[in-house]
């Protein structure tokens, strides 16, 4: 569960576009550099295409991009990730993000 709420953070900080060096941003989020990295890396999996600007000094998502986290009753968890709700891009499903239960795991 913590690498969902983790995740999410990650996704968060991307979309905010919050200001910093990497290793800034990952110390916000709560993780180092190199998982920083790794997550970056897992939300380009899911479809999101994440570029960092010197200019602005933050990540940000090439095309709008949103993950929902789906967790079951059973216990087990999913994340999707992708651009919006109707439609499907290269094999991947689309799904909306749940901004409200981000709210909720990162409190």
């Amino acid at each position: 569960m913590k690498r969902m709420v983790t995740l999410c953070a990650v996704h968060r900080a991307i979309k905010t576009k919050i200001k910093g060096s990497t290793s800034e941003i990952a110390d916000q989020v709560g993780i180092s550099r190199s998982s920083f990295y790794k997550y970056v890396e897992e939300i380009s999996d899911y479809g999101g295409e994440v570029s960092y600007s010197r200019t602005s000094r933050s990540f940000y998502y090439k095309e709008p991009f949103k993950i929902k986290l789906e967790i079951m009753s059973d216990g087990m968890s999913k994340i999707f990730g992708g651009n919006n709700v109707s439609s499907s891009k290269n094999g991947r499903k689309d799904f909306i993000f749940d901004s409200s239960l981000e709210n909720n795991l990162l409190q």
